[in-house]
């Protein structure tokens, strides 16, 4: 939780190093994304559905993107802040509504998620803060047959984000394992 409370703004002393198991590099609406064309994929779902499902995911994350990041206490408290919040979810609702190809169940579920505070942190938590913060050696560790958090655009993202020249001075190591999955065991 050292990267999410350092994206919150939160003091934290540089740790003596950093071993990333699976680690996000990209933002969570876009790791969503990935993790839900991974899945799908391999569940055999064809293309034009999931094309569909996902255009569905992007309009909903960028309501969530548009509207601006306020915590839930926030909302309790500033009746500002929580008439922006409701603003978010009414678009988000009309976003769903408007899909006639989900059932009425599928909507209110999807709906539910979406209202959940952290669900709404992580869509727009995006590790880049961390890292140009951490200025520690980092080993990151990905399996290739991870469908949660896919190694490809996490890793190409995590490699940009490690040529920050604050970063120079500190050790950097990125390792793949060609049959792991996300819990790191032995996959087909």
């Amino acid at each position: 939780m050292l990267f999410r409370s350092l994206a919150e703004g939160e003091d934290q002393p540089n740790p003596s190093f950093i071993i990333s198991l699976a680690g996000p590099g990209v933002r969570g609406d876009q790791l969503l994304l990935d993790q839900n064309r991974a899945l799908s994929k391999a569940e055999g779902l064809d293309e034009a559905t999931l094309d569909s499902a996902l255009e569905l995911n992007r309009k909903i994350f960028s309501a969530i993107l548009e509207a601006p990041a306020v915590s839930e206490q926030e909302t309790t408290k500033d009746p500002v802040r929580a008439r922006v919040e409701s603003h978010a979810t009414a678009r988000i609702k009309d976003i769903i509504a408007a899909d006639m190809m989900i059932s009425e169940e599928d909507k209110a579920q999807i709906s539910a998620q979406v209202s959940i505070p952290w669900i709404r942190w992580f869509i727009r938590y995006d590790p880049e803060w961390a890292f140009k913060r951490i200025r520690t050696p980092h080993l990151l560790i990905f399996g290739k047959k991870d469908l949660q958090v896919p190694w490809d655009s996490n890793v190409e993202r995590i490699q940009q984000l490690l040529k920050n020249p604050s970063l120079a001075e500190f050790d950097h190591e990125v390792r793949i394992f060609e049959n792991l999955n996300h819990l790191f065991q032995n996959c087909e």
